[in-house]
């Protein structure tokens, strides 16, 4: 009987070996296959991949993370717990953006990829966003694509063949944070000098300041620490800001635009600095409000063009920050949740003293007041970190998050 136990012992181990392979690898197909749609969709080349080519690709990406799935077979309570909450959140997104929408695929994506080496993820999805956004970038300079020009409050911007100006930018400020997350402990000034180089071009053409401005202060934060690491490592008050720092950015976002009035100075002069989004911000909250399970029929109109690079016809109402746009469509009780979710990896982040990490977060966490891109993993791909530390099974994130 003996040999049999070691025969079929063996058998498992190749059996478990050879599911573990397939995981990786239909993940990460997965994931390469939803980046190259997300930057087509958001480009010139919409108008041929918006439609069944972006549904097939979808449901592709749904296929092969079920297939990652398949070598995941020990579940445990805890995580039947955690995958029914991802669901109840996917739902929620599902219900009021569509199945396939990338704020529901977010939740199916951090899900499946609880598992995965984030250092693995950081590096597919840096090499995937640098050749897709070299690639639009040079594909509206040779004419393939159009490079939409235009005059807004008397500054002129490119979209380097993207619908909307913002759109290189925020690709352009991801790349930055993956880059100093991957080079957190060895980060030259040559890397840097790359960075900015690449950050000014892409703000002299669209003259996206904010993101350019935070990308900055990435970049020269990460030198001060890393030639300082104290100021990060041993500050307990920069820990509980960091620890708190997206819950702290949605109180921000919501009070300022609550409060705003344009007989108040300071209010007025904030608006007219982060591009009238508080006047926007407080506009939609009195038109449509807020509800415990958001609302379906909100209508903003933004600067972006649609598929076939027509400019949208009616009056201009959008809510650029991340908080407030999530309250409103998908209501108070699904942005509560998140941002418990968020603020408790964030705890478990700092308490794990992986600081760089929680500091390219804490950016993110700023950089939600003023941009809704942000819920898409196509720019932002650290919502892997947070999965990985809030749904792994057994501690097991420890290895997976340098």
């Amino acid at each position: 009987m003996k040999p049999v136990i070691v025969f079929f012992d063996r058998k498992d181990a190749r059996i478990d070996a050879f599911l573990k392979r397939i995981n990786e690898k239909a993940f990460f197909c997965a994931l390469i296959l939803y980046l190259i749609t997300a930057f087509l969709c958001t480009s010139f080349y919409a108008t041929y991949v918006i439609g069944w080519p972006a549904r097939i690709a979808h449901l592709l990406c749904v296929f092969l993370l079920a297939l990652n799935e398949l070598s995941n077979l020990d579940i445990s309570r805890e995580t039947v717990i955690k995958a029914a909450i991802c669901i109840f959140l996917y739902g929620i997104a599902a219900y009021h953006d569509g199945p396939m929408s990338d704020p529901a695929l977010l939740f199916v994506f951090v899900f499946c990829g609880r598992n995965i080496s984030f250092e693995k993820i950081v590096k597919t999805s840096l090499y995937a966003s640098c050749i897709l956004l070299a690639f639009i970038i040079v594909s509206s300079y040779v004419g393939i694509i159009t490079n939409y020009v235009e005059n807004y409050d008397g500054r002129r911007r490119e979209y380097l063949g993207f619908l909307y100006s913002l759109y290189p930018a925020a690709h352009m400020s991801n790349i930055t944070s993956l880059i100093v997350y991957l080079k957190r402990k060895s980060i030259d000034w040559k890397t840097a000098l790359i960075l900015v180089i690449a950050n000014i071009f892409i703000f002299v053409k669209t003259n996206s300041r904010l993101s350019f401005g935070l990308s900055m202060l990435t970049i020269c934060l990460v030198f001060v620490f890393r030639y300082v690491p104290k100021l990060l490592e041993n500050n307990k008050i920069v820990h509980m800001g960091m620890k708190l720092s997206f819950a702290l950015s949605a109180s921000v976002s919501i009070i300022f635009t609550l409060l705003y009035s344009e007989k108040i100075f300071l209010m007025n002069f904030l608006n007219r600095f982060f591009g009238n989004r508080l006047y926007f911000g407080k506009r939609s909250l009195i038109q449509y409000g807020v509800s415990l399970l958001g609302n379906s029929n909100i209508e903003w109109i933004g600067n972006g063009l649609d598929k076939n690079g027509v400019a949208p016809v009616g009056e201009q109402l959008y809510v650029d920050s991340l908080y407030i746009q999530v309250m409103q469509k998908f209501g108070i009780i699904f942005v509560v949740l998140v941002l418990i979710f968020l603020t408790t990896a964030m705890f478990k982040i700092v308490e794990r003293k992986k600081y760089i990490l929680a500091f390219i977060l804490t950016i993110i966490a700023i950089h939600c007041i003023i941009d809704d891109l942000f819920m898409g993993i196509a720019y932002n791909p650290f919502w892997f970190a947070i999965g990985i530390v809030l749904l792994s099974e057994n501690r097991s994130h420890e290895n997976r998050i340098a």
